[in-house]
């Protein structure tokens, strides 16, 4: 009987996330008409992706000054009802390059990227697998660390959330037991993990308070977190599996650093237009270690450099979630990105990567 009242505690939560209030309009404006025929063309005729398995698709675009947020579709499957620049989505493995600014912003604070990773882990933390790699290395997934660990019994939990069970106890003992493996490009989350916990003993506090103090105060971000904020309640948009039934968002007893985080286009323009900006943020820009499956392709603290053309620097990064996606691709020398959101864990990278190459005009962009 417990376990039935927590269930239906559960699922009323899960339906009081999903209440999006109707007062609140869209204030991105939409893109003039020509580039919304345009994108539409890219969104139907050239990617593969089936929008009636996607219940809707959010693409928030940044040229220059100018900021457009276009939609597709609706946050339900068999009702209308349109998102708004305010809607809250889950971005998976993109946390990253939000936990790398993090990292960035600590190199202000005096931490030192090309030290050893021991250094700033919690003492239990400081074992022999982990001995030999600096913090730039967890940056730039140059650990050779598997993608993630055995996860034992915790994945048999009534629930679809991977790490919603796994504490930081299970990484450390699992890592205790892991031998030591070369250092090369291997993505991975537990090198976000990690660097989670190295700036949690660096400042003292809780990840999600780093990010308050350092980036969403400073930005003006309301709806953006590794965890739920009062502003999101009611805004997020209903997470909807690859076969088309609502689920339940994600929780985390660990790993809030590589997957956790959560945040609306309205605060995602200003994320994004910062990370651009900002000389701090240097190394979310800077090619690092080369990926050695993929031709041309580096990994940059918390995302991957390719070189369209071999002259424009795009970085990017996909994540999912069991109800959501993101993909986000940034030509920062032009001053140009796309983020793209979907309420669905049918990934949309193509579209993302081939709006950028529009807004690029096909890269070859006027000097």
């Amino acid at each position: 009987m417990t376990r039935l009242l927590s269930q239906r505690a559960l699922f009323l939560l899960i339906g009081w996330l999903f209440s999006s209030p109707t007062s609140h309009g869209q204030q991105l404006n939409p893109p003039p008409e020509r580039m919304h025929f345009h994108l539409s063309r890219v969104l139907h005729m050239e990617t593969a992706i089936d929008l009636e398995k996607v219940p809707g698709v959010q693409l928030l675009v940044l040229d220059g000054d100018s900021t457009w947020l276009d939609q597709w579709g609706s946050q339900l499957m068999d009702t209308l009802q349109p998102f708004t620049d305010s809607t809250v989505f889950e971005t998976g493995a993109v946390s990253m390059l939000t936990t790398a600014a993090l990292v960035c912003l600590a190199v202000e604070d005096g931490l030192v990227l090309d030290s050893a990773a021991s250094t700033y882990l919690p003492e239990r933390f400081r074992l022999p697998v982990l001995r030999k790699l600096t913090v730039r290395d967890l940056l730039a997934h140059h650990t050779g660390l598997p993608r993630q660990p055995d996860m034992g019994g915790t994945l048999a939990q009534p629930d679809q959330a991977p790490f919603a069970h796994y504490s930081w106890d299970d990484l450390q003992a699992w890592l205790s037991r892991l031998a030591p493996v070369a250092r090369e490009y291997a993505f991975s989350y537990v090198n976000y993990a990690l660097l989670q916990l190295i700036l949690e003993q660096y400042y003292q506090a809780p990840l999600q308070s780093i990010f308050e103090e350092k980036i969403a105060r400073p930005l003006g971000l309301r709806e953006s977190g590794y965890a739920w904020q009062p502003a999101m309640y009611g805004k997020m948009a209903p997470p909807h599996n690859r076969g088309g039934r609502i689920v339940a968002p994600w929780r985390f007893a660990s790993f809030q650093g590589a997957l956790a985080f959560k945040t609306s286009p309205r605060d995602m323009a200003r994320l994004v237009r910062w990370w651009m900006q900002d000389p701090r943020c240097k190394p979310v820009f800077t090619p690092m270690v080369e990926v050695p499956y993929r031709k041309e392709v580096w990994a940059t603290a918390g995302g991957h450099a390719t070189f369209p053309r071999k002259r424009i620097l795009v970085v990017s990064q996909s994540g999912a979630t069991d109800g959501h996606s993101a993909y986000i691709a940034m030509a920062p020398d032009h001053g140009k990105a796309v983020v793209v959101f979907a309420n669905s864990a049918i990934g949309l990278g193509k579209f993302g990567y081939l709006s950028l190459r529009f807004l690029m005009r096909g890269w070859r962009p006027k000097k």
